[in-house]
């Protein structure tokens, strides 16, 4: 008789019973077996990102001549381990991932298959690719009216990394505050309405970024007026016409 789906390291037990069509016998004796599976964990033993946001996953087995693949599963953001693991042959101990995700934990644990059954997982081993993008710069600074100042800034290089944008404003030199708390990383101005004349105001941009210190742009400081000044008129000529 064949028993299939038989898992590794379970104790599985039978016995035999007779039957005449109407009843049965009582049971035979219990044969037991353990199917033992001699395959050892694999081993991670490094893994290395880079700026190009890549991946090398080092692994290792001491079984090589037994095993035929490498099963392994990630786990992206503490989100749980994937269903449908990347599978490697038996002759590579190399993998490199691509397009992966920066700012973001990546955890990673393997086994092998040596065409009937798996070994335990080996260790767990993670890594997170840090990257900052550049900051913000404010490139327009200026009083609207005499209860307004509006701010402009540019989009950074790799303004893709940003999560969101919060405003810090000081007024006359004070502590910087948090003026604005969130924008979104497709706004590149602001209108600040909470003003009063004669006084100093700076302001600087937080590039809020995902698992990573936030990216402050260079502050930036505008005198309040009063009144806005006319513009002077620094010269008039008349044209007298020419002579017949």
């Amino acid at each position: 008789m064949n028993s299939p789906d038989i898992e590794s390291d379970v104790n599985y037990c039978y016995k035999v019973y007779q039957t005449d069509g109407i009843g049965l016998s009582n049971g035979s004796n219990e044969v037991c077996f353990k199917n033992i599976n001699y395959l050892t964990a694999p081993k991670f033993s490094k893994i290395e990102g880079n700026s190009q946001l890549q991946m090398k996953l080092y692994f290792e087995s001491d079984q090589l001549s037994s095993i035929t693949k490498f099963y392994i599963y990630s786990n992206i953001d503490n989100n749980g381990y994937v269903d449908e693991p990347i599978i490697v042959n038996s002759d590579q101990s190399i993998y490199l991932l691509q397009n992966i995700r920066p700012n973001i934990k990546y955890c990673f644990k393997i086994k092998t298959f040596d065409g009937k059954n798996f070994s335990s997982f080996s260790n767990v081993i993670c890594e997170t690719i840090l990257l900052k993008p550049n900051k913000v710069e404010i490139y327009s600074l200026n009083q609207v009216d005499l209860n307004q100042i509006n701010l402009q800034w540019s989009y950074s290089l790799n303004a893709y990394l940003y999560k969101g944008y919060s405003i810090w404003r000081s007024v006359d030199r004070g502590p910087f505050e948090i003026l604005k708390d969130y924008l979104s990383t497709n706004t590149t101005f602001f209108y600040d309405k909470s003003v009063v004349a004669s006084k100093k105001y700076c302001y600087k941009i937080e590039g809020k970024v995902l698992n990573v210190n936030s990216v402050f742009s260079d502050e930036k400081c505008l005198d309040f007026k009063a009144k806005i000044e006319a513009p002077i008129i620094s010269e008039v000529t008349q044209n007298t016409p020419n002579s017949i």
